[in-house]
């Protein structure tokens, strides 16, 4: 993994999260003179009304999709157009560009609609070997990183990419450490300023340390809903039953609201994907 990415990859669909996840991704890529490709992906449902198959595209329809996104993105945007599974699309498009950030916005589904139809973000999240930036906020006017750490191997991972993010964007970082009224660790300050200095000399300066006793997930959104965060977390997977039941934290903050949030993929994600789903249809460059 590195950052600043030298390759992004934006899911676009025409909705106002997709939109400002696009301006974000447009002024990272600016800033850090990253190659930018935008990836639209059809999904026709499998059957008609009428119980009948549906037709796969045909070229002057996926022409005319090309025609809008055009219009909506920029004539020398390079944007993919894929028809299928979307999060199989997005991932293999991914890997494809040899992309290093993925950036997706959300819808936000709540309850019943979100366990039918699932969140393409959540999905990419979960199976992406780089990392992925979902965002709510188009103008994402960048303040400070905010880092949870937990004293883990996968947190401290987290931290030193944070670390980096921070150093790229010449902003301060927060690293958060939050522990249960009944948690019993000596001396965490001490532990939480051990790690800040096992970072690179040259980050350290930008690092903070805060500690405090709360309710984990109430605290980081807190924390995360103060102007201009983005939170920085590394991804944890928690063996099957737990996940079913409480769900990855990265997944339980997106479902709460969090405005802006990078996940860092597990240290065992640099092997390949399984991408067997969907197939991408083709890649149209540039006129």
């Amino acid at each position: 993994m590195r950052f600043p990415p030298k390759r992004i990859l934006a899911a676009y669909d025409f909705t106002e999260p997709s939109e400002a996840a696009w301006r974000v991704a447009k002024d990272w890529a600016r800033q850090f003179g990253s190659e930018l490709h935008a990836i639209y992906v059809e999904e026709p449902p499998p059957v008609s009304d009428w119980g009948l198959p549906i037709l796969p595209f045909d070229r002057r329809e996926k022409r005319r999709v090309m025609v809008h996104l055009r219009k909506r993105l920029g004539p020398k945007t390079v944007v993919h157009v894929g028809e299928g599974e979307a999060v199989s699309a997005i991932l293999r498009q991914g890997r494809r560009r040899r992309s290093d950030l993925l950036v997706l916005g959300t819808h936000g589904r709540k309850g019943l609609d979100r366990l039918v139809q699932g969140s393409v973000a959540e999905e990419v999240i979960r199976s992406s070997p780089v990392p992925v930036l979902v965002t709510r906020t188009p103008e994402l006017n960048l303040k400070r990183i905010l880092a949870p750490i937990n004293f883990t191997d996968y947190g401290d991972r987290g931290l030193r990419f944070a670390a980096e993010v921070a150093a790229a964007f010449e902003r301060p970082l927060t690293a958060l450490h939050v522990r249960g009224a009944k948690e019993s660790r000596a001396q965490p300050e001490l532990l939480l300023d051990r790690l800040i200095e096992s970072l690179p000399e040259r980050v350290r300066p930008l690092v903070q340390g805060k500690s405090c006793v709360g309710s984990v997930i109430e605290t980081m959104l807190r924390e995360a809903s103060k102007p201009g965060t983005l939170m920085v977390l590394a991804i944890h997977e928690k063996p099957l039953p737990q996940r079913w039941v409480h769900g990855m934290t990265v997944l339980q903050l997106l479902r709460r609201g969090a405005e802006a949030l990078l996940a860092v993929p597990p240290a065992s994600a640099g092997r390949a994907a399984d991408l067997s789903a969907g197939e991408l249809a083709f890649g149209i460059p540039p006129v």
